[in-house]
């Protein structure tokens, strides 16, 4: 495995944003980083990145000099739970006793298609009980920089979305993005519901060890 340092800005949030030019250049950057290095999977664990990152053939297709190297880095970007999924994992050697519900990101499940991988890791993991999220796959309000551009809107979407999780009875909400988990433990912890957030690979590394891998 391993771990550019040196990667930077992928781009995303100019993407949100519609600044386009900005995005461009720093999907150059981003590649021209990342070419010094042999790899078969590009991994990313945020799935507003990850989303961006696929569409780098997108953003770069008009560029004579990138835009071969974009479609193969795009095709070879995958969400960790994607990847983790297709390896397989071995069994665990820890339990997380918990019932766990599970948020679909925007990003993830409608921006790359990621939906049942991460579900399949957590039904894996001894001791949680999944519970099913009514409108998992509605947006929480957070949306890249709609948060932001959009509050009174992404303010009823989050209390819909607090609503919901409130309604599984879990300890737990899992989920795939950091911006769906700031905001999602913002709406949890303003109505004082003991419901944690965390992100799927949160789950998976405290049950597993380096001696399970």
């Amino acid at each position: 495995m391993i771990c550019p340092p040196n990667l930077g800005c992928c781009g995303a949030l100019d993407v949100h944003a519609g600044l386009h030019d900005t995005a461009v250049a720093r999907a150059r950057e981003f590649l021209s980083a990342v070419q010094s290095y042999k790899f078969d999977a590009f991994v990313s664990n945020s799935a507003g990145c990850g989303s961006t990152l696929r569409e780098y053939d997108e953003l770069l297709a008009d560029d004579p000099v990138w835009r071969d190297a974009a479609k193969t880095f795009a095709s070879s970007v995958k969400d960790v739970s994607e990847f983790l999924d297709t390896v397989g994992l071995p069994p665990p050697s820890r339990r997380f006793d918990a019932v766990v519900t599970y948020h679909d990101a925007c990003h993830l499940v409608h921006g790359q298609g990621v939906r049942d991988a991460p579900r399949r890791l957590l039904e894996a993991v001894l001791g949680v009980k999944l519970v099913p999220l009514r409108e998992s796959d509605m947006c929480c309000g957070s949306g890249g920089i709609y948060s932001m551009t959009q509050p009174e809107m992404a303010r009823r979407l989050l209390e819909r979305k607090v609503d919901n999780i409130a309604a599984t009875g879990a300890d737990v909400v899992a989920m795939g993005n950091p911006g769906c988990m700031a905001w999602i433990e913002a709406g949890l912890q303003q109505r004082k519901l003991p419901v944690r957030v965390m992100h799927v690979v949160e789950i998976l590394d405290s049950v597993y060890s380096a001696d399970d891998m």
